[in-house]
Formats: structure tokens, C-alpha cells, sequence
């Protein structure tokens, strides 16, 4: 999961500089802004063709948003905790924490399917 968030983190940054793109990617893909938050944080599965459009709206190559930059994944990927001391250990917490909400999500969606019926 740390390559995918890596290449979602490199997205947001390229959204920050251009609000714009941001709008531009969710229509160009069709999300919703729940989606959009899970593509940043690297928890939305996306196609290949998928990543094509987003290396097109941001004006990027495809190999640049494929090779994001670990010196900025490391340095701005966890903002509200202090360092760590291996990389590794942040991404087991992260991997963590991203299971956790995969798991909250599926039990929210069974819950609400099983109110349907």
C-alpha cells in the first residue's frame, strides 16, 4: 500500500498547485469527493487508463506520476504525529490504520444493505 499512497500524495501535491486540476480529475474520472480524499490517500484503486487522465490534467508524464518523489512522500506524508524513526515502522502504522478504515467502511456498507432488505 506505501507505493499507492506514495502516488496518491503526489497527486495531492500536484493539486494543491492548481486547484483547478482537482475538479478537473474528479470529473474526468467520475468521483465523488469521499473518492477523491481515498485516491490522495492512495486507498482508491485506480486503472491504468485512470492514471493516463490524471497525468494529462496535471500535465505530467505518465512515468513522473508512476516515480512520485520519496524525499517529499517522507517528509509531508504524516503531519500530525512526530517522526519516525523508520520509514518502515510508519508505513506498518499507516498500512494499520488503512485496514482499519477499509474494515469500518465495509461494516458501514453491510450494515446499510442489511437495513434495505
Amino acid at each position: 500500500m506505501s507505493y499507492m499512497r506514495e502516488v496518491g500524495f503526489a497527486i495531492k501535491q500536484l493539486t494543491n498547485a492548481c486547484s483547478e486540476r482537482e475538479k478537473q480529475i474528479q470529473n474526468s474520472l467520475g468521483l465523488s469527493d469521499f473518492e477523491m480524499q481515498k485516491l490522495y490517500a492512495g486507498r482508491l484503486f485506480l486503472t491504468m487508463a485512470d492514471m493516463r487522465k490524471i497525468s494529462e490534467v496535471c500535465s505530467v508524464s505518465f512515468a513522473q506520476l508512476v516515480k512520485p518523489d520519496k524525499n517529499a512522500y517522507n517528509n509531508g506524508i504524516v503531519h500530525c504525529m512526530s517522526e519516525f524513526t523508520s520509514n518502515d515502522n510508519r508505513e506498518k502504522i499507516l498500512d494499520f490504520i488503512d485496514a482499519y478504515i477499509d474494515a469500518k467502511e465495509l461494516d458501514a456498507k453491510t450494515e446499510k444493505d442489511g437495513q434495505k432488505r
